[in-house]
């Protein structure tokens, strides 16, 4: 398993969820959330992107995503997972902060834990190749079996 810039627990902040609820001040929730996004190294031709691309999304999408986000907590049951397991944080991540992750790797059973210096939480789309590299050696470790 791998887990990539998340948590037990997914709290959003609320006046977040409040502007996403109305078409009036939704585009000051996707700005809040873009803010929130990307590290510090990210381009800023990577952000417009991202920018483009949750406005164009639909607001009841979005809304009931945020809204999972925040009622989403699992953080009693970390303790009964027993696949091997990474956890990947950025530095930088202001959504699921580096204590997010921490929680992750010191209460999941065997769990590691890799950051990425710099990076924030759109950790896929800010240092690819880099995540790709985790993924393969943390998956080069797993023994396996075929037909078991």
């Amino acid at each position: 398993m791998v887990l990539i810039s998340t948590g037990a627990c997914l709290p959003i902040p609320s006046l977040v969820i409040e502007n996403a609820a109305n078409q009036s001040t939704l585009l000051l929730a996707i700005k809040s959330l873009q803010e929130m996004s990307f590290g510090s190294q990210t381009s800023a031709n990577l952000n417009e992107i991202n920018f483009k691309r949750l406005t164009e999304t639909r607001q009841s999408l979005l809304l009931g995503d945020l809204q999972a986000c925040d009622r989403f907590n699992m953080v009693g049951r970390l303790g009964t997972v027993r696949s091997p397991a990474l956890v990947v944080s950025g530095t930088e991540d202001k959504l699921t902060p580096m204590r997010f992750s921490e929680v992750l790797s010191s209460q999941i059973p065997g769990a590691a834990l890799q950051t990425m210096k710099g990076a924030g939480h759109m950790l896929v789309l800010e240092q690819p190749g880099r995540l790709a590299k985790l993924i393969s050696v943390f998956l080069a470790t797993i023994p396996y079996s075929p037909g078991i």
